[in-house]
């Protein structure tokens, strides 16, 4: 027992109103892994971990932008693969490299896959595709979508899943998402525009804001647009095809102090190879696969790699 700290159903009560050990630490002047410790040597984790997810289950959210959360509390570090622009139905998806990363993350601890939609081509007539062109339909793409991603979503490590450009062209014309399909039929989150993600790795939780993308496909001029829109520790963004990574510092006040702090912006990148209306227009091939994104479940700790 340390000397100080709270004990029995007082732990659990203040702990509770805390939404990080790493706030209830500096809150109570003792170091995190000593906290951390007489969490555990009290057998208050688990009692505290429901009644945060209680807490923060009250707080109202806004209707537009949905929250999720992940628990990966086990873990000493996680991995979060942002996946999307898939495009399955183009002629230049890269088949076999989709299969690659499928297989590689299927049993794989301490990993999961967060969808930045189109993962469907869906050309139609008025689009830049080529309708012409599709290797299958909108419904035979869907369907074998699904089934790839069944034995990841029987391991809950699908975070979620929202659709692209391309599903939202099946959208308009007639007013279903495939996307939404998929994800309810494999119990995975889906949400229609943005959501933000709340992971807790160990003790540490970590905010994750996933939307699509808009604009000019090729350009990453508007990578870090959405930090204007909400606070997260990471944003994540599919559309542009190609892997990307910057960050930038601002401040918050903790105290009567401002401490400095880094947030994220990944660009995910794509499945496709180099299409047509791509070449016509002169841009660059895409890297085909995902950045890899490392959260450390001891420290509040972010690591990027494309």
């Amino acid at each position: 027992m340390v000397r100080g700290l709270p004990i029995g159903d007082n732990l659990i009560r203040i702990a509770s109103t805390y939404t990080t050990d790493a706030d209830m630490a500096r809150a109570l002047g003792v170091p995190r892994t000593t906290l951390r410790d007489h969490i555990t040597s009290q057998r208050a984790r688990e009692a505290i971990n429901a009644l945060r997810d209680q807490r923060v289950h009250e707080i109202p959210q806004p209707a537009e932008i949905p929250v999720i959360f992940r628990d990966y509390s086990s873990e000493e570090a996680h991995v979060i693969y942002p996946l999307g622009d898939i495009h399955k139905g183009s002629e230049s998806h890269n088949r076999n490299r989709w299969k690659e990363w499928l297989l590689y993350l299927v049993g794989r601890p301490n990993a999961s896959l967060l969808g930045t939609g189109d993962f469907l081509n869906s050309a139609l007539k008025d689009s830049k595709s080529e309708a012409y062109d599709e290797t299958m339909t909108v419904g035979t793409a869907k369907r074998e979508l699904r089934t790839e991603l069944e034995p990841l979503a029987n391991e809950s490590r699908i975070d979620g899943m929202c659709p692209g450009n391309h599903e939202d062209r099946i959208y308009r014309a007639v007013g279903d998402c495939p996307i939404q399909d998929i994800a309810e039929s494999l119990n995975v989150p889906y949400f229609r525009a943005a959501a933000l993600f709340v992971y807790r790795v160990g003790d540490v939780e970590y905010e994750v804001y996933l939307r699509h993308g808009t604009g000019n496909g090729q350009s990453l001029a508007t990578l870090s647009k959405s930090g204007a829109v909400i606070k997260a520790d990471i944003y994540v963004t599919g559309h542009t095809h190609r892997q990307a990574v910057t960050a930038d510092d601002y401040f918050i006040r903790d105290g009567d102090k401002l401490m400095r702090t880094k947030r994220f912006f990944v660009s995910s990148g794509s499945f496709l190879g180099y299409e047509n209306y791509a070449a016509a227009r002169g841009y660059a091939p895409s890297r085909i696969g995902a950045p890899r994104i490392h959260l450390d479940g001891r420290r509040h700790d972010v690591h990027v790699s494309v």
